[in-house]
């Protein structure tokens, strides 16, 4: 049986008792969508009963609770499922063990929903800075969010792909390259790299640079922050 109550996790005291024959056990998540993720754990004995589970997901940037608190009183419910999240969000979830005295068991754990599809930079543009350096920046669909581990920017002189790259922050937007051959068409691309090393759908761009040593058009700009591997 589930209910809800509005539960503030620090109105409890955080006691640590020792009860193993209540505590949850081989707690893990698992299924993690674009709106949501399943928290599970091993059943509990039926001895336990007079004890429940409190359990609460809280938005990691927010730090507020997205939900009231879920009361679980049946030993042998083994699962929660916390859906309606923001798309590639960080999430914390807190799980305690409890009867009407005292918290028996903490456990504290972090899960981050997906991206809705492959697709993670919103836009992008190339600027050519001299004859032979570009800027190039991008917009990403989700900005600071964990899905993406790193941004990889590449670029090469074939019109269908890119040769040569380097790796960004994940909370990157923008990169110089330089040292590129004068009077030649370029192809660009921005792309996010996920936890599990697959790639995002690529971001392609085209851009000639000049020929000559003429630089009266340069942009007053710093030139220090450059592409550069992670």
């Amino acid at each position: 049986m589930l209910s809800f109550v509005p539960f503030l996790l620090m109105s409890l005291p955080t006691i640590s008792l020792a009860q193993t024959n209540c505590n949850l056990t081989d707690t893990a998540t698992k299924d993690s969508t674009a709106t949501g993720f399943t928290i599970n754990w091993a059943a509990r004995p039926e001895e336990c009963s007079d004890t429940w589970v409190r359990l609460c997901v809280k938005e990691e940037t927010e730090g507020t609770f997205v939900d009231r608190c879920l009361v679980i009183k049946d030993v042998g419910t083994t699962l929660y499922s916390a859906t309606g999240l923001t798309e590639c969000s960080s999430y914390r979830y807190v799980l305690e063990v409890a009867n009407t005295d005292q918290v028996m068991q903490t456990i504290e754990g972090q899960q981050s929903t997906r991206p809705n599809g492959t697709e993670m930079i919103r836009s992008a543009k190339i600027s050519l800075v001299s004859n032979t350096t570009f800027l190039l920046t991008w917009e990403p669909r989700y900005n600071n969010s964990p899905c993406a581990s790193i941004y990889r920017v590449c670029w090469g002189t074939n019109v269908t792909s890119a040769s040569s790259c380097r790796d960004m922050n994940h909370t990157a937007t923008s990169c110089y390259i330089r040292g590129l051959t004068g009077d030649t068409l370029y192809t660009f691309q921005i792309k996010a790299v996920f936890g599990d090393h697959s790639e995002s759908d690529a971001y392609t761009l085209t851009a000639n640079t000049h020929s000559g040593t003429s630089t009266s058009w340069v942009l007053k700009t710093s030139l220090k922050v450059g592409c550069k591997g992670t």
